[in-house]
């Protein structure tokens, strides 16, 4: 019996050694197994995120806006903003042009802006804001790019308000109005 002593602390060794490696080797599969999950979720959430971005390419314009009646668009805002057609000083429509750090993408679409630089005088501030509600409804493919108003020397024509109020300053305001499409190659055309 005393040969089999050592014999079964080696056995119980060996059984303790097994365990240990098997709980290792656990362990190891478990951080492989979470590591895989965390990449199916991160797969399946760009998955979600590319059908996004599809339908979302699918209900942009592909055409640029008709720019034919820009000038009576423009009144027909100011005219609803209590501002005279006279105040529209400027339109000058800038070429279409790439975007800047658009990329080629699916059938080498390419983003492209059009845009008019627009001057309107002799508005006041609350005017100006009920034009840019005006134009920003009517025209939701335009958008304001940039806006700058400058104060105005008042003419005779404001008359100080008979009910006490503040004279508002007249302003000049310049406005950039673009509109972004996708432009995409036609059908057969390689790139």
């Amino acid at each position: 019996m005393i040969g089999s002593r050592p014999l079964m602390m080696l056995v119980m060794v060996a059984a303790a050694g097994a365990v240990l490696w098997c709980g290792v080797r656990e362990q190891a599969a478990r951080r492989a197994a979470q590591q895989s999950k965390a990449r199916y979720e991160r797969l399946r959430d760009d998955a979600a995120e590319l059908d996004r971005l599809r339908a979302a390419l699918a209900t942009r314009p592909t055409t640029p806006v008709e720019q034919v009646n820009l000038v009576g668009d423009l009144n027909a805002s100011l005219v609803e903003a209590g501002i005279p057609v006279s105040s529209l000083v400027n339109l000058t429509p800038d070429s279409d042009s790439a975007v800047a750090g658009a990329q080629a993408g699916i059938r080498a679409a390419a983003y492209r802006r059009q845009g008019a630089r627009v001057t309107i005088e002799q508005a006041t501030l609350p005017q100006v804001g009920r034009f840019l509600a005006s134009w920003r409804t009517s025209h939701p493919r335009w958008r304001i790019a940039s806006l700058q108003m400058q104060p105005m020397a008042r003419t005779s024509e404001v008359k100080p308000a008979e009910n006490g109020q503040k004279v508002q300053q007249p302003l000049r305001v310049y406005l950039v109005i673009e509109s972004t499409y996708l432009s995409l190659p036609a059908e057969g055309q390689h790139t």
